[in-house]
Parts: C-alpha cells; sequence; structure tokens
C-alpha cells in the first residue's frame, strides 16, 4: 500500500525523468507544444522491453522502418534508456540472419523486401551514437548489422548504373520490376552511415566501397540518362527497368485482391489510378528529397528544385486514404534548409490545430467519420500511409 513517503519518492523519481529529458524553450508556442506533446506521447507507444505492439492493427512487430524513425524521435526526446532498449529489440528481432528487414512481422522474398529499411536502420543507429556517445550496440550486433548493409548491394536488387530495384513499391503494392525513389535514397544513405561507422562494425576495409556505392547510386537516381528519378526537373515516384516513368496503376480481374496479414481489399476490375495521388505520394517525395537534399548540401545554398505537385488527391485504390500530418514536418524541415522560412508556421499551426493535433493523439485517418471509425487509430509509429 502507498505510503505519502512512497508517492513521495516516486513523484521525485518522475521529475527527475523528465527533467534530464529534451526540452525546447522558444517563444513559438506552437513549436513548443508539438513538441512537449510528442516527447511525452513517444514513452507511451514503446514497452519497457523496446517493442511496439500498438495501433489499430495491432502489428505483433512493426515495420523496420516504423521502429527506426520512432526510435529516432526518442533520441531527440532524450529518452535514451528506452531508445536503447528498443534498438536491442529491433536487432534482435526484426533482423534475420541474411540481413533481410520485418515488413509487417515477416520476411520477405527479394521481389517484396523494402529496400528503404536498411538506410532506415543505419540513420537511426548513427543518432544514437552521435546523442549518447555508446557504439556499443553496433560493436555488439555487427554479425547481424552487416549482412543487413550487404543486402542491397546483392545482383538481385542491383541495375548496372548502381541503383536497387524490385516490385515492391513503398505503399506495400507490387507493380512491374522498377526504380523506387524513397529505396535510392535510404541506401544511399545507409552506405554513407554505414561508412561512418566502419571501425566499430569490424568493417574499415568496407568503407571507402560503402561510400563509392552510395554516391553512385544517388548519382544515378539524379544524372542517368535513361533511368534518373528526375523528369523535367522534377523528382518522380517510380520508373521500370526499362525506364518508363510509371503514371498508372492498371489492376485488372474482378476478384484480384491486394492482401496483407490482417485486412484485404476487393478491388474491382479494370481500375486506372493516377500513380501521382498526393496523400499516397506527398510522404513518399518530401521524405526522399529531404534525404537528398541533406546528402548534397553546400555551402553556397544551392536551393534545387522540388517535388511535382498534383492536384488529384483520389486516395490509392487498395487503402483507404491516410493523413500526411508526418509529412509536413519533413516538409517544413526542408523550407527550413532551403531558407524558405516563410512556408513553415502553415504546416505546424495546421498539425498542432487537426482532429487530434492538441492532444497529441493524430488519427490515421482525418477527418474521423463513421464508416471509417473501426479502422482510424491514433498514429502508432511515424508513417501515415
Amino acid at each position: 500500500m502507498a505510503t505519502p513517503a512512497n508517492v513521495g519518492q516516486s513523484i521525485l523519481r518522475t521529475s527527475a525523468a523528465w527533467n534530464s529529458s529534451s526540452s525546447v524553450t522558444t517563444e513559438d508556442s506552437t513549436v513548443r507544444e508539438i513538441f512537449d506533446k510528442a516527447r511525452a506521447g513517444l514513452v507511451g507507444l514503446v514497452s519497457d522491453d523496446g517493442s511496439m505492439d500498438n495501433g489499430v492493427f495491432e502489428y505483433g512487430a512493426q515495420w523496420v522502418r516504423d521502429t527506426s524513425a520512432t526510435l529516432t524521435g526518442l533520441l531527440h526526446a532524450g529518452h535514451f534508456d528506452l531508445a536503447r532498449a528498443a534498438f536491442v529489440h529491433l536487432l534482435n528481432d526484426l533482423i534475420d540472419s541474411n540481413g533481410r528487414t520485418m515488413v509487417n512481422s515477416g520476411f520477405e522474398d527479394p521481389d517484396r523486401e523494402e529496400l528503404d529499411q536498411m538506410g532506415e536502420v543505419l540513420d537511426a543507429l548513427r543518432s544514437y551514437v552521435d546523442w549518447t556517445g555508446d557504439d556499443s550496440l553496433v560493436r555488439e550486433y555487427r554479425s547481424r548489422l552487416l549482412p543487413m548493409i550487404e543486402r542491397p548491394l546483392q545482383p538481385v536488387f542491383r541495375h548496372a548504373n548502381g541503383m536497387v530495384h524490385n516490385r515492391r513499391e513503398y505503399w506495400e503494392r507490387e507493380f512491374d520490376d522498377g526504380f523506387e525513389l524513397i529505396y535510392q535514397v535510404y541506401v544511399a544513405l545507409g552506405l554513407r552511415q554505414a561508412a561512418s561507422l566502419a571501425e566499430p562494425l569490424g568493417a574499415m576495409d568496407r568503407a571507402q566501397h560503402w561510400r563509392q556505392e552510395s554516391a553512385r547510386i544517388l548519382q544515378a537516381t539524379l544524372s542517368d540518362p535513361v533511368l534518373s528519378l528526375v523528369d523535367n526537373g522534377h523528382l518522380i515516384k517510380r520508373r521500370t527497368v526499362s525506364g518508363e516513368r510509371v503514371r498508372f496503376i492498371h489492376i485488372g480481374g474482378a476478384n484480384r485482391m491486394y492482401r496483407s496479414q490482417r485486412k484485404r481489399f476487393l478491388l474491382p476490375s479494370r481500375i486506372h489510378k493516377p500513380h501521382w495521388q498526393l496523400r499516397s505520394v506527398l510522404w513518399t517525395l518530401i521524405r526522399s528529397w529531404l534525404v537528398i537534399l541533406l546528402m548534397t548540401w553546400r555551402s553556397s545554398g544551392t536551393h534545387g528544385g522540388s517535388a511535382e505537385d498534383t492536384s488529384d488527391t483520389t486516395p490509392a485504390p487498395t487503402r483507404p486514404a491516410r493523413p500526411v500530418e508526418l509529412s509536413y514536418l519533413l516538409s517544413s524541415a526542408c523550407a527550413t534548409r532551403c531558407r524558405h522560412l516563410r512556408a513553415q508556421p502553415p504546416y505546424l499551426e495546421w498539425l498542432n490545430t487537426v482532429q487530434g493535433g492538441r492532444s497529441g493523439a493524430w488519427f490515421e485517418e482525418i477527418p474521423i467519420i463513421r464508416s471509417q471509425a473501426p479502422t482510424a487509430g491514433i498514429l502508432p509509429g511515424c508513417r501515415p500511409r
């Protein structure tokens, strides 16, 4: 039974724990409020053993990319002990001995692997080392990390120009074999981060090779005369291995199903939906552009281009529409890097006041309507779909 002394000690311990986490001091109330909601909410999403079994679909193990980005948030919020526990869980349970990264609680064959996830892990791990000064995780799990780093470099994924390809796209559908933008930039980023961690990885002899391959992928992504993922000065999401830009989703057969472990979506025959749909593409483009920007930024302040816009906001045919709240945060960061500072306030204010924003409980679908309610929960991880 709790006594006044025990309660007092618990209050002191709780106060000390929160005082040791990160905080933001600014006159901008919107920035301050969003950060405080995030740092308070993150600790409720990750269990003491590092697992995240939450959200509307109750995934048994989560996507590696979701976990990695959530861990980056924990680090920025100053929750280092919890972040370490979650890294241990990720490295033990969400990566197999062949270097495959988990997708929806399982491991896929090469055509269905999500190739960006290697870069997500390495970027988060690099952040952990930078924030804590502790590289013991890298040393302890090098036998698991090295196959993961090398996996996208296997011939089954590589084109002659260095870019990676398979049939999986970022939103978990299967198309003709092709090059997905976010896969290129995160594989390139992952290789660069791996090179920076070469000493604790025990792979100094591989560091230069990783840097060269990273530069090769990024160069081809931006400049290959046939296969680059730039069209008329704009980033594009996907191109087939033959060089054709993917503009439409073609789905045939009255009983064609999109299958996931938990749900099935029945699709009518002969659907022709524009592949450039704002809700399903904006997140990919902003995230990819931000990574490219950070990797190519020069002190001269070259601003570069921007992602292609589209007025088509039709939801993707295989799943209900998801919000782009978190895309707005990355877009805001991108605007800051490009010195377009006036682009920030509308994004952040919208994020802070949209449905669920005041409490920091952003929903997977906005606005919530009765037909969506059974499948619209609070965002548990880090990526809207």
